[in-house]
């Protein structure tokens, strides 16, 4: 980074205005921001309010759920206890929780790459009910309490201030805030927190028991942004976040928002920060672009988009490729499908998506119209089933987009497939899953074999309200089939 902070605010300009106009986009009633370069705080600040009906403003030190940023922070205390010789990645979880219902073959490592679920290994399957595990595992091998554990080893030596977190366990609900978590990369790049060794390995995607590389590294995602090796957490709920880093450079972002759509929208929980425009409008202006030269947004709205983008790239390596597809599914999280499919269809003219199997455009495919998009992306699904048969994700997909093409039975196997994945924690994304299982078969079987679809739907029914959200619609369909077929 250069001496002087300044010669950063022609990109700094650049980032707030696209920042508000994301912000604004994505409806997001307030968010903090964090920039780091060279390991330091370039600048900080927040845009918008506490809330939708509230004229109070949001701050970069309004305490709020980071969510899921906490397994960052667990998967941090797991390295410094690697390091310490204490824990071991390839050692069973029972050795460490002997009475934990879990197969003899789940090791540390697949907790921090989620690989503990189907056939152990196999599939990256986010799970946040497993990834809690390691909280007990940390509070057994250091003899503290989890809380006190992530105070002593990681909020102290990042000057962090703790906040009262209620729902505090390793899978999430730390209470932070924007400087806070900032404070939190500052330390990790100073290696305050981990080794070199261990920050190195942080950026080496894990491997699959098959050999391929995971979005994974271990409890943080990793991967490679226009050939950049890059560091990535997020949280999603209620509140949303993001923590990118680009440790060759000593620079990331911190991003705290309300509201899940910073990270819903865009389905960061498959593991792609590129899918993010968040991410990728820092990468543009504070990677790929040098300070003082901030490359330009594109004009998203030009008649000619196509011939916009390729002037922009005949200037700099840099490729718009994927804040296109990240504008494509904004449009799509606001219903705007003709627009979403449009930029759809600029970014399979323009870069070939498509000709690479994508779970995160795969699963968009559900919501575009039927077309050339829809089509490519069902051939999308096939090649990604090949490869992954057992993720869940894909499964439920390719089920959605089979059934309204019409084949009702080779929808209705995938979905089965997907109920019968064996080795599955009983947590809400489970049940989640199971639930749209369920009420996909229902809609197959409606009309040619109403009682098995009523007994889809009374399966939905019985798992209760809180963990089955299409139980309105089921007990409404229920009602449609009374007497039918009977």
């Amino acid at each position: 980074m250069p001496a002087d902070k300044s010669d950063w605010d022609a990109n700094l300009q650049a980032f707030r205005l696209e920042l508000s106009d994301l912000r604004a986009d994505l409806g997001i009633p307030g968010i903090g921001y964090a920039v780091i370069s060279g390991g330091e705080v370039v600048e900080s600040g927040a845009i918008g309010t506490l809330a939708a009906d509230s004229s109070e403003p949001f701050s970069v030190d309004t305490p709020m759920n980071v969510q899921s940023i906490t397994k960052s922070i667990a998967g941090a205390v797991v390295m410094q206890l690697i390091e310490e010789g204490t824990l071991d990645l390839d050692v069973p979880i029972r050795s460490y929780l002997p009475d934990v219902e879990l197969p003899s073959d789940v090791l540390l490592r697949h907790i921090l790459t989620h690989t503990s679920e189907g056939i152990v290994g196999q599939e990256y399957v986010y799970s946040a009910g497993r990834y809690a595990l390691l909280g007990p595992i940390i509070e057994q091998v250091t003899g503290q309490t989890f809380e006190r554990a992530i105070r002593e080893r990681i909020l102290e030596p990042s000057a962090m201030e703790w906040y009262e977190s209620p729902s505090l366990s390793a899978a999430g609900g730390m209470v932070s805030t924007t400087t806070d978590l900032a404070r939190y990369v500052q330390a990790l790049d100073r290696g305050d927190l981990l080794q070199p060794s261990s920050m190195d390995r942080l950026a080496i995607p894990s491997k699959s028991i098959d050999g391929m590389d995971l979005p994974i590294s271990l409890g943080w995602f990793a991967q490679r942004i226009q050939g950049t090796p890059v560091v990535w957490s997020y949280g999603q709920d209620d509140t949303s976040a993001l923590l990118l880093l680009v440790p060759d450079r000593g620079s990331a972002i911190v991003l705290l928002a309300r509201g899940g759509t910073m990270s819903d929208a865009f389905r960061l929980m498959m593991g792609d920060a590129r899918k993010s425009p968040f991410a990728m409008t820092f990468y543009r202006l504070f990677i790929a672009s040098p300070a003082g030269a901030p490359l330009p947004r594109p004009d998203w709205e030009a008649a000619d988009l196509a011939g916009e983008l390729q002037g922009q790239e005949s200037k700099t390596e840099y490729s718009y490729e994927d804040e296109l597809i990240g504008q494509a599914l904004i449009h799509q999280w606001n219903d705007h499908q003709t627009r979403s499919e449009a930029l759809f269809q600029v970014a399979i003219d323009l870069y070939g998506v498509g000709e690479q199997a994508d779970p995160v455009i795969h699963f968009a495919g559900m919501r575009l119209a039927p077309g050339p998009v829809k089509k490519l992306t069902i051939d999308m699904g096939e090649r990604l089933l090949a490869g992954h048969p057992n993720n869940r994700w894909l499964l439920y997909a390719q089920g959605g987009l089979l059934a309204e093409s019409g084949a009702g039975a080779e929808a209705a196997s995938l979905y089965q497939r997907m109920l019968d994945l064996p080795n599955q924690n009983q947590d809400f994304l489970h049940r989640l899953f199971d639930s749209w299982g369920w009420f996909g078969l229902a809609r197959i079987y409606r009309d040619d074999d109403p009682e098995e679809a009523r007994r889809a739907l009374r399966s939905i029914i019985n798992c209760g309200a809180y963990v089955c959200p299409n139980r309105d619609q089921a007990e409404s369909m229920l009602q449609e089939l009374k007497g039918k077929g009977s």
